[in-house]
């Protein structure tokens, strides 16, 4: 089942245009990180705030993540030029902007737990770590 889960994501990414199988591989990831914390969140709610703060991390990490991969995706895709390079940091800053506004918001004026929204974020070091161990034993299967 969660193969066929899997492959689902993987289809639609590429349908939104992620070609490359390494960045679709990723963001299939975080997308079910982020997925398996909005359920432990929707189940646990009524423990405590912290399962919501931690699903409204990974949510944003999943956000800034899918926009990172779009644009990677177009540099590598693409030849170089200068207006690459005022795109990226345009979005960049941009991107960075709305998440600071929006951790601030939510720390500041929601008071949500500021380590539950911290560990929401960091979905995505986890993410990476997980594709890394795969891509290992891709190779290791391969070579045997």
């Amino acid at each position: 089942m969660m193969k066929d889960f899997s492959e689902k994501i993987e289809k639609q990414l590429y349908f939104k245009g992620f070609r490359l199988p390494d960045i679709r591989s990723i963001l299939r990831i975080q997308i079910q990180i982020c997925g398996i914390a909005i359920v432990a969140a929707l189940c646990t709610v009524w423990f405590s705030v912290w399962p919501i703060t931690f699903a409204i991390g990974a949510v944003i990490a999943t956000y800034s993540f899918f926009s990172v991969a779009k644009f990677i995706q177009q540099i590598i895709l693409r030849e170089y030029d200068r207006s690459m390079l005022w795109g990226m940091l345009f979005r960049f800053y941009g991107r960075l902007l709305i998440v600071g506004v929006v951790v601030a918001a939510l720390i500041v004026k929601a008071h949500v737990p500021m380590m539950a929204l911290v560990s929401g974020l960091a979905t995505s070091m986890v993410t990476m770590l997980i594709w890394m161990i795969s891509r290992q034993n891709e190779r290791k299967t391969k070579e045997a």
